[in-house]
């Protein structure tokens, strides 16, 4: 009787169970693994992240509570200015028009913006003006929007709030691109 094969040790049954677990069908399957000798002279080969050029600590501190200050405001606009809307109109589909607003006047400002952050990142100035300058500018009509005593007034400061939060949003979300090179 022949000596058996562990299940483990067949290289058949190692590039089967590895389709199988990656989706590969077996038409697509090498007749040989890839070498492990040449993934590691790749590795090998790529230039590592010098201590220089990774993100020091505090720069990323100071990123996770941008995008943490961010989210936090983007939360509570969205659970309390629908509240306010509903003491001036009662329709819930044009209070859910309304709050679709900042998100296509994000669909429209972003894109620009990011092309902004990208010429201001090439001069070595970064990213950072925009999302400071931003958040302080967004901050008033934010402030604003519970005083507003008008529907006119409380539509101005959500437009402003969705102009101003969205123009430094897909820039704070871009966390290794936010230090300058």
């Amino acid at each position: 009787m022949p000596a058996r094969r562990p299940l483990g040790r067949s290289p058949t049954r190692r590039h089967h169970l590895f389709a199988i677990a990656y989706g590969i069908g077996a038409s697509m399957l090498q007749d040989k693994p890839p070498q492990p000798s040449a993934t590691r002279a790749a590795l090998e080969a790529a230039p590592a992240a010098t201590r220089a050029e990774r993100m020091s600590g505090s720069a990323v501190l100071w990123v996770a509570l941008a995008i943490f200050a961010q989210e936090s405001v983007w939360n509570f606009y969205d659970a309390q200015v629908p509240a306010q809307l509903r003491h001036f109109v009662s329709s819930a589909t044009v209070i859910g028009l309304i709050m679709g607003l900042d998100t296509g006047l994000g669909v429209i400002i972003q894109p620009w913006m990011g092309l902004m952050s990208d010429r201001l990142a090439r001069r070595r100035l970064g990213r950072w003006p925009i999302v400071v300058a931003g958040a302080c500018v967004a901050a008033v009509p934010f402030a604003l929007i519970p005083w507003a005593t008008s529907l006119p007034m409380l539509m101005l400061c959500i437009f402003a709030f969705g102009l101003t939060a969205n123009s430094f949003k897909g820039v704070t979300a871009r966390p290794a691109a936010n230090r300058p090179r």
